[in-house]
């Protein structure tokens, strides 16, 4: 069947029941009745693991990045006005 065919039928956007439908290849989403393989459902659970990883490391390396340049910029030269001032007595 057509997806805009069931999603008429359905009563809903079709983008939605094409979300729908590669949500649940992707594992992301479980349907029910629908036996799903032991080997697939653990590959699917590393792959969601191994990407959760990813855009941690993707963060952390952005915010060293950020460090990186604001440690190595070079740093303005004090003027001498810009010294506390004593007063000699």
């Amino acid at each position: 069947m057509a997806v805009q065919d069931v999603a008429a039928s359905l009563y809903i956007h079709p983008f939605m029941l094409s979300r729908w439908r590669k949500q649940a290849r992707e594992g992301v989403i479980v349907t029910k009745g629908v036996a799903i393989d032991k080997e697939v459902a653990a590959e699917l659970k590393e792959l969601r693991r191994v990407k959760k990883a990813y855009e941690q490391l993707k963060i952390e390396h952005d915010l060293l990045k950020k460090a990186i340049a604001f440690t190595s910029s070079p740093r303005p030269i004090s003027s001498p006005s810009s010294t506390s001032k004593r007063t000699s007595r």
